[in-house]
Parts: structure tokens; sequence; C-alpha cells
């Protein structure tokens, strides 16, 4: 019998929909909680990101599957495994309390943060309302990308207007000639 992978899944992975494609063989065992980890959204992927210092409420939740070895390999290749994603084991624990060792995927490359894009909002939100999973994670790291890429593009524009006018402004008083 072929060796079965838990694997945690906090992004587009925790939808069925999109599962049933790409892992048809996969098992979904409920929901899982990463604690120590923050969900944050980074060139409009999903990414759980470990959180130094005090972690005691930091906690990433998602979906914990029974894959297969195939899965695995068909996972690496949608997650873009090992160049845009690593993999790394962790624990979690199950909506039933129990400790388990799981595989995750975790991104190699820190990417600006930004809103997550249309399509893994979409398989996101249908992943959480199909295991029942607060919405509200979602929302504060989307809240989050939205703030942080628009004050950095508010930050560029105001760097764009500065080179525009031939320079940083002054204290005000024209040099007279």
């Amino acid at each position: 019998m072929a060796k079965k992978i838990l694997y945690f899944a906090y992004g587009v992975n925790v939808d069925c929909e999109g599962m049933a494609i790409r892992c048809p063989s996969a098992k979904p065992l409920g929901k899982a909680t990463l604690k120590g980890y923050i969900l944050r959204f980074r060139g409009g992927l999903a990414n759980a990101e470990r959180v130094l210092g005090d972690s005691q409420k930091a906690a990433v939740i998602g979906v914990l599957w029974r894959i297969s070895k195939g899965n695995l390999q068909a996972l690496d290749k949608f997650e873009g495994y090992p160049e845009l994603y690593g993999r790394r084991e962790v624990e979690v624990i199950t909506d039933g309390g129990a400790t388990v060792r799981a595989t995750m995927y975790y991104m190699k490359q820190f990417y600006k943060m930004s809103p997550p894009r249309d399509w893994v909002s979409s398989a996101i939100c249908r992943g959480y309302n199909d295991f029942g999973i607060d919405i509200g994670q979602f929302q504060h790291a989307v809240r989050e990308a939205e703030i942080v890429s628009s004050w950095e593009g508010n930050k560029l524009k105001h760097s764009i207007s500065i080179k525009k006018k031939g320079g940083l402004p002054t204290n005000g008083n024209k040099s007279r000639s």
C-alpha cells in the first residue's frame, strides 16, 4: 500500500473543487490550525508566514488533506515547487485536538504585499465555506495587503511627482540671482 501524506492547505488548496481537479484521490480530513503563523498575500498569492517574537495568538486555519505521493507531485507542479514555493513539515492541530505533522508549502521569495487575485479569493472563500472556516483571517489578510499596497502606491506617486517637479521641495524660499 502506498504511503499517505498529510498536507496542510491554507490558500487555494482549501477549495474542494480545485483539489478534485489537481489531486482527485486526495481526501479532506477537516479543519486544522497552524500556530505561530499568519496569513498574508504577496504577489496576489497566499503565504503562511512565521511570526517572530510573541506568536501565541498567531494562527492560520486551513484544511488537512490525506494525499498520495502522486498528489504531492501534482501539487509541486501547481505550486511552482521548488522555485516559487518550498515545502516544510509543520505541526498542526486538528479540529479534534490532535497534533499531527503535515507538509505545507511556503513562499520562498517575499514578493510585495498585494491583494489576492480574483481566482485566489474565489477559491479560498469556497473552501472556507466548504469547511466552515471563519472568513475573518482572510478578510484581515486582504485588508493588510490593501493598506500596504496602497501605501506603497502613494509613496511611488509622490516620488514620481517630486521627480517631475525637479527635485525635493525646499523650505519655500526661492534664491534670487
